[in-house]
């Protein structure tokens, strides 16, 4: 193989390679603006929350966790992410197993 056909076949690897990229940026670009993720997000964004530093926050927290417990007792809690804006606030627990499993409650 010369020199010139190498290149003539790099080439077409490498043009189908950039347009391979480019289609699937094209793809996420719109399912990006399309998607409902950002919606929710700006929804998120509007709504005041519902939480004070006067409200006790404690039993909401017991509560969930009380829940999570009933179901998988033996996990580990990993983390928690606490979303106050909503109604009602929610709270997710990220167990630490072999599935990592994250439960909303």
């Amino acid at each position: 193989m010369t020199s010139r056909q190498f290149h003539r076949w790099a080439g077409l690897a490498a043009a189908l390679l950039f347009f391979f990229v480019s289609t699937t940026g094209v793809v996420l670009q719109c399912q990006k603006i399309l998607g409902e993720e950002d919606v929710n997000k700006e929804e998120m964004e509007q709504t005041a929350s519902s939480q004070k530093l006067t409200t006790p926050l404690a039993s909401t927290f017991d509560a969930a966790r009380a829940t999570i417990a009933t179901r998988y007792s033996d996990a580990f809690v990993a983390s928690v992410n606490w979303q106050f804006k909503g109604e009602p606030p929610l709270i997710v627990f990220h167990l630490d197993s072999p599935t990592n499993r994250n439960r909303p409650v």
